[in-house]
């Protein structure tokens, strides 16, 4: 019977020592999976903050460019007033030279005598030709720098316009 209690005893011990480490085992499974499952969610944390910090910076870049192509288009606006103020001061400028070279004209006009009365005197019309010259010469000069105007106004423009579609596409 002693050995019956004392192999049962054994047996015991022995369960024992196979259920603790069956325990030890699930434990340190455990242990692993808790610990595989921590490194997985930091990983995933630290992936997630970086796309964050990622996404912060395109959106203070992307608001950097705003402010910038804001105050780009006021500045052109600024441009455009002033290249329109030009324009008017130079298309008055060219009525007056007009409202001369008519003024001429006219006075040329009348200076014309009959024409044998004309052709008695000698008519001094170098000066009159010199000054007519001079006055279209001066016209076509402000003619052609009121074009020039008008062509960087559009121009302005139109880089202004498509440089905002840039910003309403993205």
């Amino acid at each position: 019977m002693q050995e019956s209690v004392s192999a049962a005893k054994y047996h015991l011990d022995s369960l024992q020592t196979a259920h603790l480490a069956e325990l030890g085992a699930l434990r340190a499974a455990r242990a692993s999976a808790t610990a595989e499952e921590f490194e997985t969610e930091q990983e995933r944390m630290a992936e997630w903050a970086s796309r964050i910090r990622a996404t912060t910076q395109e959106a203070a870049a992307l608001q950097a460019q705003q402010q910038m192509a804001q105050a780009h288009l006021k500045a052109l606006q600024a441009m455009i007033s002033s290249t329109a103020g030009q324009v008017r001061s130079r298309e008055a400028v060219l009525y007056g030279v007009l409202r001369q070279a008519e003024e001429y004209e006219a006075a040329a006009l009348n200076a014309q005598q009959p024409e044998e009365a004309a052709a008695a005197a000698p008519r001094p019309a170098f000066q009159e030709d010199t000054e007519e010259a001079m006055l279209k010469q001066r016209l076509w000069q402000l003619t052609a720098s009121c074009d020039k105007l008008v062509d960087e106004a559009c121009f302005k423009l139109i880089s202004l316009a498509m440089y905002e579609c840039r910003f309403l596409l993205v």
